[in-house]
């Protein structure tokens, strides 16, 4: 469009300005992202493009030669030059250019790979995490329902045979601070106290059996006499 004889001298040197402008944007975006992944060994150097053969930093530099090359193949302002070339080493940077955007792409697609089997190593390790902790549970639950069950059982037994009057057993003995240790600390106090007072009510039985006959015998003896 720099050779349409109705374009004025003013508009010329606008729009070559807006074209160099772009064209140095076009480099100092390219050199930015390169930039940005250059301390990045894996896709700076060690992913090669299947097509080329080239990892990226060799694309950069081919891609760095073809716009040296495409600048210096033709002058728009003086119009000197080859335009044919400058065309071909055009075709070439951009090339390049796709080439080096696949490179970003497949790496992309690695480290989403990455990610993902990242993911689900946790989701399985937070699965048998939970696995774990929830037989621990169940097992812990168990065991407390059967310890809750056989103290419950054994302190109704001592209760029945209170209530029985039976006094020579031995009652069965929790040694937890909870509520059946409690419990069970109460039956066997109540029992010892029953004891204590069936023995006191013994001996007195005894005592009073004693006088009984002692004075059964005197009394016969006060008779013969």
């Amino acid at each position: 469009f720099f050779d349409e004889e109705n374009l004025s001298d003013e508009k010329k040197e606008e729009l070559i300005a807006t074209f160099k402008e772009n064209v140095d944007q076009t480099k100092e975006r390219v050199k930015q992202a390169i930039d940005n992944i250059v301390d990045n060994k894996v896709i700076y150097n060690q992913l090669i493009d299947e097509t080329s053969g080239k990892n990226m930093e060799q694309l950069y530099t081919d891609f760095q030669e073809d716009m040296k090359r495409w600048e210096d193949a033709y002058n728009i302002e003086t119009k000197e030059g080859d335009r044919s070339l400058k065309t071909s080493a055009f075709e070439d940077a951009r090339n390049e250019l796709d080439l080096m955007t696949q490179i970003f792409e497949k790496y992309s697609e690695i480290e989403a790979q990455t990610i993902r089997n990242s993911v689900d190593k946790m989701i399985i390790a937070i699965t048998v995490i939970a696995t774990i902790i929830m037989v621990c549970i169940l097992l812990f639950s168990i065991i407390v329902v059967r310890y809750l069950a056989k103290s419950i059982t054994k302190i109704t037994e001592n209760m029945n045979q209170l209530a029985n009057n039976n006094l020579g057993f031995k009652p069965y003995q929790i040694k937890s601070k909870d509520e059946l240790g409690v419990l069970s600390s109460a039956v066997q106090k109540v029992v010892q106290s029953l004891s204590e007072m069936a023995g006191v009510m013994k001996g007195a039985s005894k005592e009073l059996n004693s006088s009984a006959n002692v004075m059964k015998t005197n009394t016969e003896e006060v008779t013969t006499s």
